[in-house]
């Protein structure tokens, strides 16, 4: 995956986990001001209405311009939200998952420099350090009841393990869509590799390769296969009259006529400027020659109109049997002989050497 790419994962981790915790927040923060509101904590539903309305804004609007905002407003609301939460009721109300909760979303977000987050995560734990020790040294839990303390820290508890399985699950998705998004990437590189960017047929190097494969099944079960050498008639005339890019339409609009007379195991590869081979498995050459005229006759039956022009396009094509004591590099020969014969016969036409 390129430099990019892990650039924009570590951004989609980030966005999806604060954006879907920000909803479980702001959530949270609505039933904690309804609970200040029957223990009459007045001061404290104002600083927790204030942290809905902020965790509401991050939901609806946290994006690639605004995360880093997004995201270090959304620490100092916690630390705010748990500072004045344990020196109002004590430790045991459990408003320090508030920021626990945090260091996971921190550590993932490479995006803020890592001198950054290690401080970060190091200021928020002496900072539910010092609430713990104050909060035990004042004997401050002794200041709520029991009811309300059970309640609040079961309600914190809950918010707390609902952020950790949305950043671990957030985490686990974008990383299965990298992993999907580099196997997608590797086949487009494969694609690349293995094909003619033009006609989208096999290249040169492959068809060796197939080629060779064919020639060993050959060798050890006594079947020929044959090859059809195919060339565009006058094909500098084409590009000379109608530019390259009709040169171009030419060559793609071949290249598919020829897939079509094919069988699904035939193949066929651009060889060079303005020539195809063709390998057909398991066919000796006197089959060879009725395929090789049925895509003769499909493309000199065919149309091919560029830019409101019919460019009259014909095509010579050469064939030849390869079998077990023959060579691959004789085989293309004898096809590219055929060819030439062809062409030396008036073009338009099929020529074979077995």
């Amino acid at each position: 995956m390129t430099i990019s790419g892990i650039n924009r994962q570590t951004e989609n981790q980030v966005t999806k986990a604060l954006n879907r915790s920000a909803l479980i927040i702001f959530a949270a923060r609505i039933i904690v001001f309804i609970i200040y509101a029957f223990m009459h904590l007045w001061g404290l539903m104002g600083a927790v209405f204030f942290g809905a309305i902020l965790w509401f804004w991050i939901y609806r609007t946290t994006d690639q311009r605004y995360l880093n905002l997004a995201f270090f407003l959304g620490i100092l609301e916690s630390g705010i939200f748990c500072t004045f939460s344990t020196a109002a009721l004590g430790w045991d109300v459990g408003a320090f998952f508030s920021l626990i909760v945090f260091l996971p979303i921190i550590l993932i977000n490479s995006r803020v420099a890592r001198e950054i987050r290690i401080a970060l995560c190091i200021f928020i734990i002496m900072i539910l350090l010092f609430l713990f020790a104050s909060s035990k040294a004042l004997n401050l839990d002794a200041l709520t009841p029991a009811a309300f303390k059970d309640l609040l820290f079961g309600l914190n508890l809950i918010e707390g393990c609902g952020i950790l399985m949305v950043i671990t699950t957030t985490v686990e998705e974008v990383k299965l869509s990298s992993q999907e998004e580099i196997v997608l990437a590797n086949e487009q590189l494969m694609t690349l590799a293995n094909t003619d960017p033009l006609t989208n047929l096999l290249n040169r190097r492959i068809m060796m390769t197939r080629l060779q494969e064919e020639k060993e099944s050959t060798d050890r079960t006594g079947q020929p296969f044959s090859l059809i050498m195919l060339d565009v008639d006058n094909f500098k005339q084409i590009n000379d009259e109608y530019g390259h890019d009709g040169g171009d339409f030419v060559l793609i609009s071949v290249a598919e006529k020829i897939k079509l007379g094919l069988r699904k195991n035939d193949l066929v590869a651009r060889w060079g400027g303005d020539e195809f081979l063709i390998m057909l498995p398991e066919v000796a050459l006197v089959d060879s020659e009725a395929i090789g005229e049925k895509i003769r006759q499909r493309v000199v039956n065919s149309p091919f109109i560029y830019h409101e022009l019919d460019i009259p396009v014909t095509v010579t094509l050469g064939i030849s049997q390869c079998d077990k004591d023959s060579g691959i590099g004789n085989c293309i020969r004898k096809a590219d002989l055929a060819l030439y014969k062809g062409k030396q016969g008036g073009k338009n036409r099929l020529a074979s050497i077995k």
